[in-house]
């Protein structure tokens, strides 16, 4: 009978571990971050835990990893001592919430600003060969045309800029102001200091 039981427990368990969903590009995901409170020595320090919410596939929990068995034997001593075995919690934001509310400890959600997307830098796809030219000539890759796959500068791209006329930079014309000087003030004596033994 245990046997068949642990199967069973087995079967379920490879089920839900290869059904990953898939988040969509609306998701949101934030951290959970709790003070701390004194009911307990494990949260003196407060917690974090991960808030997905994504409306297109229906997810709206929190992802917990701090989950553990109190009532295991000298459950202190082997959680001071960094021993305890800790296990993923998933539970729904509402009752995330409302456990800690019971406690009367604040949670913050800490989300993640909106960045809009930058394209990656040059300097990152370039290859030693590359980049050794590079610095040897002082140049910004920014400044170089890459003919490679996806833009990237090649060889070829260094040495072709190398060879270009260069161009000049437009010069600044020369300010023709008058400075007019002022004739020099002689300085004020300072008052003497006056120090008490």
């Amino acid at each position: 009978m245990k046997k068949y039981f642990f199967a069973l427990i087995l079967i379920t368990l490879s089920v839900f571990a290869n059904a990953q969903i898939q988040l969509s590009d609306s998701a949101k995901i934030s951290l959970m971050t709790t003070s701390p409170w004194s009911g307990a020595v494990y949260a003196v320090y407060g917690h974090t835990a991960i808030f997905v919410k994504d409306d297109f596939t229906g997810i709206n929990a929190v992802f917990n990893y701090g989950y553990f068995d109190k009532s295991k034997p000298n459950f202190l001593y082997h959680y001071i001592r960094g021993e305890t075995d800790y296990i993923l919690g998933v539970v729904p934001l509402d009752a995330f919430l409302q456990e800690y509310r019971e406690k009367g400890v604040e949670v913050v959600e800490q989300e993640q600003p909106e960045v809009a997307e930058k394209p990656a830098a040059k300097a990152s796809f370039l290859s030693p060969l590359v980049r050794k030219m590079l610095d040897e000539h002082q140049l910004d890759p920014d400044q170089i045309q890459g003919t490679g796959a996806g833009g990237r500068i090649t060889k070829q791209d260094v040495e072709a800029y190398l060879a270009s006329p260069k161009k000049e930079s437009p010069s600044v014309p020369e300010s023709k102001t008058e400075v007019k000087e002022k004739p020099v003030q002689p300085a004020k004596a300072a008052p003497a200091i006056t120090t008490c033994a």
